[in-house]
């Protein structure tokens, strides 16, 4: 059974050690009785190493004291021996249990079944076996998993210092930017939208009578591929490639735009600040909240493709990585 409840003083549990012969009831009617009815219990678990979390399910094999007897008779070496193999058939079947569902929760119920059928087989088969299993060393930290499917919500602040022509207009930009990535693995396809504005300095030529105190509003949108390069525990690393389109607006008695196309690369550091792992149902998780620091380095081409005016923008902020993961 699965999730049976019971006062912990009740439930002797296979990791207590060996059966004795006072772990049960022994009864004088009928001495021939032998009753022991084993429990699956899953317990949730949460704890932390350093700066990562892990909840998940933890499967533990024990039995009621209270609904365990055995007949007077009964009581020898040869009967323990055979309710230790049972026990231990059962610990067996446990640790398959813990071992399957750890980063597919959704499948408990079906392995559960599988493996609840699998034990009456053999429990029925002989009772003269011995299965030599090892002390459970179960560590959660130490399981293997990788990323699959995930999402990237990120917000940040920017400054972009252009070069070319656009410096002798606007010293630098500043604003907000926001994405939402979808990713696999290592790969990450983000969207990211930037707006801000910047300072007009003076005049020029391509751009007709802009007023030397106006702000100078810009919008940025990009579409770029992220690869990450190394992971660690603390930080990752990843490389940017990508484009869009970009827009100037300046104000004087009329309004008028500079458009261009934008080829972008760079990099970006991500510091794993907290890193949760949710191995509960419906689905396997990472979440790592991530503060990000990301340098882009953008070739813009605008006024018609005429001018090429390169820019450097630098990005501080957050992001939330969510990412469905499985077993290696």
């Amino acid at each position: 059974m699965i999730g049976v409840k019971g006062e912990a003083q009740d439930i002797r549990y296979w990791s207590d050690g060996p059966l004795t012969i006072s772990d049960f009831t022994v009864v004088d009617e009928p001495e021939d009785t032998l009753a022991i009815s084993f429990i699956w219990d899953r317990k949730k678990m949460e704890i932390t190493r350093g700066k990562t979390r892990y909840v998940y399910y933890d499967y533990n094999n024990g039995f009621f004291k209270k609904n365990t007897m055995i007949g007077k008779s009964r009581v020898s070496e040869c009967s323990i021996d055979s309710l230790q193999y049972l026990f231990d058939l059962s610990e067996y079947y446990v640790r398959k249990i813990r071992e399957e569902v750890i980063s597919e929760p959704w499948k408990t119920k079906k392995v559960v079944s599988r493996y609840s059928r699998e034990f009456r087989t053999e429990r029925d088969r002989s009772l003269k076996k011995n299965l030599s299993l090892s002390e459970d060393r179960f560590d959660i930290t130490e399981i293997q998993l990788e990323k699959t499917l995930g999402i990237n919500p990120s917000i940040g602040l920017f400054t972009q210092f252009p070069f070319g022509d656009m410096a002798s207009l606007v010293r630098c930009f500043y604003g907000c930017t926001v994405g939402f990535g979808l990713s696999y693995n290592k790969l990450t396809l983000q969207p990211e939208l930037s707006f801000g504005s910047g300072t007009y300095l003076g005049s020029y030529s391509n751009i007709r009578g802009a007023n030397s105190a106006s702000k100078v509003p810009m919008t940025c949108f990009r579409i770029y591929i992220s690869y990450i390069l190394t992971d660690f525990s603390n930080y990752r690393l990843a490389v940017i490639a990508g484009g869009g389109r970009s827009a100037y607006r300046f104000y004087e008695n009329e309004t008028f735009s500079v458009v261009g196309n934008v080829l972008s690369e760079g990099i970006r550091l991500d510091w794993k600040n907290r890193t949760s792992y949710i191995l509960t149902f419906p689905v396997a998780r990472e979440v790592v909240f991530c503060p990000y620091v990301m340098l882009i380095s953008d070739q813009q081409w605008i006024n018609s493709n005429k001018t090429i005016s390169p820019s450097v923008s630098l990005t501080v902020g957050l992001s939330l990585d969510v990412h469905a993961t499985r077993s290696k």
